[in-house]
């Protein structure tokens, strides 16, 4: 059930657009990281569509504004939802 809303916290990060691991640089323009909180809820359905488990947390996140400079990119591929 944890590993079911980390997958959905990486996937609503990258929904947002949400930064993690954020290194502001000058490139004309700054960079500022935000801090914010988000709620995540995910639903588990059976095979007819009946909701028999929902998971909800809220997640602090760091929010980026302007033009950051990340070493972390979105990825299908790996649990967390991103990829160094």
């Amino acid at each position: 059930m944890r590993a079911e809303v980390l997958v959905c916290v990486g996937v609503v990060l990258v929904l947002v657009g949400v930064l993690v691991g954020v290194e502001g640089r000058n490139y004309g323009l700054e960079c500022e990281a935000l801090p914010s909180t988000i709620h995540v809820a995910k639903e588990e359905h059976d095979d007819v569509g009946r909701a028999i488990r929902t998971c909800e947390e809220d997640v602090a996140v760091n929010k980026c504004e302007g033009a950051c400079v990340s070493k972390v990119q979105p990825s299908v591929n790996t649990p967390s939802g991103f990829l160094k």
